[in-house]
């Protein structure tokens, strides 16, 4: 679906053009416009190198799918590839939508696969008050990146509560179900940092570069959103090094249950061993063996054995061995 949003300076007005429009809107420097492609078809991702000239390698970087975050100058227009984030709690991983965007001095297009939060919540703003658009494009960009990285918060809340109880699992009682667990989450953070730590490199140039695309007073807005990054990144780091602790505690929780029972194992055999020996030498088959005739031997033996595993049990008792 293509939604295009136009501002003209003299009215001041929310325009809704239609794609044969587009040629004039890139021409006409006193109107600001704005096209939103959601979910496009193939004819409409068509509009990216035919009505609006777009180079050929932006325009495959918007139709196939890009895990890293990029920023390319074209001369012209600015093309940027950013990433929104959710968690699932079901399936315990983040998943990413990609967001595309050409910059350039009277116009924004935005491209995107997906439904994008961001850009709906602009796009509503938008509407409601088109001076976000007129403003300029660059500002309009910083609407949507600026909803993008508040949605991280959601997301990073959710993937708290998991780490928060993947550590109540390990220190309670399906602590053998953990280690799965603290792995995939070990794996999702890490796939995080490599979708924020670019991001986060792309705004440091937004708000530092890109004088021709974007104002000057703008970047301090842009700077804004690099610092919410770079705050998310370091939370990132510390939820690495959390679940990097969850799982030295799990290890050396299954040392400790393992040298437990080892411990249990060897105080059974101990305690075993010198009755072996006593039954070893009375089940010997020889005749004149004098205890054998005894009218209570048996019963002298078992107290004999007995004895022994007492006595043996508070020896270890005494050296805290159980």
């Amino acid at each position: 679906m293509i939604r295009i949003f136009a501002v003209s300076k003299q009215t001041r007005r929310l325009e809704t053009p239609v794609m044969q429009d587009i040629p004039n809107l890139l021409k006409d420097r006193s109107r600001m416009f704005w096209l939103d492609l959601e979910e496009p078809t193939d004819e409409e991702t068509g509009v990216l190198n035919g009505l609006l000239g777009f180079h050929p390698l932006a325009v495959e970087d918007c139709i196939q799918d890009s895990h890293s975050p990029k920023l390319d100058d074209y001369g012209d227009y600015i093309f940027m590839t950013v990433h929104g984030v959710d968690f699932s709690q079901l399936e315990e991983r983040f998943s990413t939508h990609e967001l595309d965007v050409f910059l350039g001095d009277n116009f924004l297009v935005t491209f995107h696969k997906q439904h994008h939060k961001s850009v709906f919540d602009t796009r509503g703003r938008v509407v409601k008050n088109p001076d976000h658009l007129l403003r300029s494009p660059d500002w309009l960009l910083y609407s949507i990146l600026d909803a993008m990285v508040d949605n991280y918060s959601p997301a990073m809340e959710q993937f708290d509560e998991r780490v928060n109880g993947v550590e109540a699992d390990v220190f309670g009682h399906d602590a053998d179900r953990a280690l799965n667990e603290i792995i995939t989450l070990k794996r999702e953070i890490l796939h995080l940092r490599r979708i924020i730590v670019p991001q986060r490199d792309i705004l440091n140039r937004l708000s530092h570069e890109c004088e021709r695309f974007i104002k000057r007073e703008h970047f301090i807005y842009f700077r804004d959103v690099y610092d919410h990054l770079v705050r998310i990144s370091e939370t990132a780091d510390i939820y690495r090094d959390i679940l990097t602790g969850i799982l030295d505690a799990y290890l050396l929780l299954t040392s400790n249950r393992l040298n437990t029972v080892m411990k249990t194992l060897t105080i059974i055999a101990t305690i075993l061993m010198p009755l072996g020996v006593i039954t070893g030498v009375y089940g010997m088959n020889f005749e004149h063996m004098p205890e054998l005739r005894t009218e209570y031997g048996y019963f002298i033996v078992l107290g004999v054995m007995a004895v022994l595993v007492i006595a043996m049990l508070g020896v270890f008792k005494r050296r805290k061995w159980f």
